[in-house]
């Protein structure tokens, strides 16, 4: 944090972290404007009579109303932005905070809230790639769900790496001989991670089965908080990232989707070291087949499949798109306009029929 102050002008503004993307400012008072930056974060705070604000609710040790107001409306300024690491800064505080009074009944409500953090951060590593995540995935809450998806759009995307930057070298040079400058490393939650101890979380959350209860196979409290502690500490770690949610790599983009019905832009991630791969429409469902040709161009395949018109003196054929083989799809045939349809059917497999 930052503060930077003005006493002729009498203006104070107040840097609470770096700013992403363009900001937005809104004004909750007259005197008291907050700016919001690209990522629904709060980047820093105004104070246009900083003299007054500050020394008046100091005096009295008490909380400005502007505070408390920002506190309230922050949650409803950006709708489409959750602030899902905030949540999980949340959760892990009120989770350390069971796990310090050493009450085993509180322990799970320390489990709850260690899972609870689990989410909220696999949510907002998905929350980055919103642009590139399948719409129809949004309703997955599970974290293993949500980080195999991500894991399939890129593998890199679900691993931590190390941001920085160098200058650009010359030719024949490799990147590991050239003087970097690191950015810090972008910490995230692992595929492994994630399927060690979130399902281990959740078995605590519930009654012993009756099978379990039987033959005494009762959660150790000792060995399950060592474990809330671990997943606390990894959970810590990853809200230690300053350089967090980096959505840097090569894409490719298709102007129009070919699909006559569609036709809007297509933007892909290519995932590394990849020379073909498949990409999708996230608007109509049209699949393509990606191949890299000659220089850096990337060549879009339509990956459709070829159903022929049911009429046995017509050859004409019709592309279809994988999602449309499917009973109830139907078309009229170009050449002889026959009405076609897909439909299921039970046949005769031996034809012993008669």
């Amino acid at each position: 944090m930052h503060l930077s102050f003005d006493p002729k002008a009498n203006v104070a503004y107040i840097r609470l972290r770096e700013r992403v993307g363009e900001v937005e400012t809104i004004k909750v008072t007259p005197d008291f404007l907050v700016d919001i930056d690209a990522i629904g974060m709060v980047c820093g705070v105004e104070l246009l009579n900083p003299n007054v604000q500050l020394s008046t609710w100091e005096e009295i040790g008490a909380t400005p109303p502007h505070w408390r107001r920002l506190h309230k409306g922050v949650n409803h300024l950006r709708i489409d932005n959750p602030r899902f690491r905030e949540l999980a800064r949340n959760n892990l505080h009120r989770a350390q905070m069971e796990l310090k009074s050493g009450d085993r009944y509180r322990l799970t409500y320390a489990a709850l809230e260690l899972r609870l953090a689990l989410e909220a951060l696999t949510y907002d590593r998905a929350l980055a790639f919103r642009k590139e995540f399948p719409p129809e995935e949004y309703k997955g809450w599970q974290p293993r769900t949500v980080i195999e998806v991500l894991k399939d759009i890129d593998p890199l995307i679900v691993e931590s790496s190390i941001i920085g930057f160098s200058e650009e070298g010359t030719s024949g040079e490799t990147p590991e001989s050239r003087k970097s400058n690191s950015l810090g490393t972008d910490r995230v939650l692992t595929i492994a991670e994630i399927k060690e101890h979130y399902g281990a979380l959740g078995s605590y959350l519930h009654t012993p089965s009756l099978k379990k209860a039987l033959s005494e196979q009762i959660p150790d409290e000792a060995k399950f908080r060592d474990r809330c502690q671990k997943i606390a500490e990894i959970i810590q770690s990853v809200l230690n990232s300053k350089t967090y949610n980096v959505t840097l790599g090569e894409f490719t983009h298709l102007s129009e989707c070919v699909n006559s019905e569609c036709k809007k832009p297509i933007h892909n991630r290519i995932p590394s070291g990849a020379d073909s791969f498949e990409a999708k429409c996230h608007s109509c469902g049209a699949e393509y087949v990606v191949t890299c040709s000659a220089g850096t161009d990337m060549l879009w395949a339509p990956k459709c499949i070829y159903a022929p018109c049911s009429n046995a003196t017509c050859s004409e054929q019709m592309a279809l798109w994988p999602h449309e083989i499917k009973s109830g799809t139907h078309w009229r045939c170009r050449s002889c306009g026959t009405h076609n349809g897909i439909e299921l059917s039970v046949v005769d497999i031996e034809g012993n029929a008669k």
